[in-house]
């Protein structure tokens, strides 16, 4: 049987949500197409172009995908992630897949308290699951494990824990397979920390001083560059 545990290694606004899968008996799953799937809160984001560069898996971002904006600027549902995680064709007696996926955090929206503040986000689990032909050996084996959710062929027989998150046509000729979590698996929580609104005057003032100063000096150096680019031929010679 097969069996997910996940953790979060949460270090500041760049973290990576680490997702480990032991195949006890990879035989069962041999004509199978393993998939996670991530539902990342509006707090959290993941740069689709970063994932990309990954290897071990392929990625389908759907939602709020804008890398730059803060938590307030964005709407409330978030975004969803579905991984295509690659399995060796010659799978061993036992193995373990290790799916690492870096995540970012955006910059919360700031707090009136005297003094500094962290929010706490919580991230739900990632759901693993098992694509399989409705007609094939490793579906049947798979689903006689008792802590195995499974379901028939067909958009309307997507198990609830993932048909609010993928589109209907996207496993129509497959029967699908929730991978069970470890019990000791919880959801995991994101501490970051937020600004303070009694701080945002002196932000104001200082980033108009540092704008100013950064033109002037543009400006210095234009017209110096300026001068020496366009000065006239005899005063050249004369050089």
């Amino acid at each position: 049987m097969s069996r997910l545990f996940s953790s979060l290694d949460a270090r500041g606004f760049h973290f990576t949500y680490t997702t480990r899968l032991t195949l006890r008996d990879p035989a069962r799953t041999a004509d199978c197409t393993l998939h996670l799937l991530h539902v990342l809160p509006p707090d959290v984001y993941a740069d689709q172009y970063e994932l990309v560069q990954r290897p071990g898996f392929s990625v389908t971002v759907r939602g709020t995908s804008d890398l730059e904006l803060p938590v307030g600027a964005v709407g409330s549902e978030g975004s969803v992630l579905l991984l295509d995680v690659e399995v060796e064709e010659r799978r061993e007696a036992e193995m373990e897949l290790v799916i690492d996926v870096p995540l970012h955090a955006r910059y919360g929206n700031p707090s009136a308290a005297d003094k500094p503040e962290l929010r706490s986000v919580q991230m739900d689990r990632p759901v693993g699951f098992w694509a399989c032909p409705s007609s094939s050996e490793s579906y049947t084996r798979e689903c006689l494990q008792p802590s195995h959710l499974c379901s028939g062929s067909g958009s309307m027989n997507v198990p609830h824990e993932i048909a609010p998150h993928i589109q209907p046509d996207m496993f129509t000729t497959s029967s699908l397979s929730i991978i069970p979590h470890s019990p000791s698996v919880q959801a995991s929580e994101l501490v970051i920390p937020v600004g303070n609104l009694t701080d945002l005057a002196f932000v104001d003032v200082g980033t108009a001083i540092t704008m100013l100063l950064c033109f002037l000096y543009l400006a210095v150096v234009s017209v110096r560059t300026a001068r020496r680019l366009y000065q006239p031929p005899n005063m050249l010679k004369t050089e």
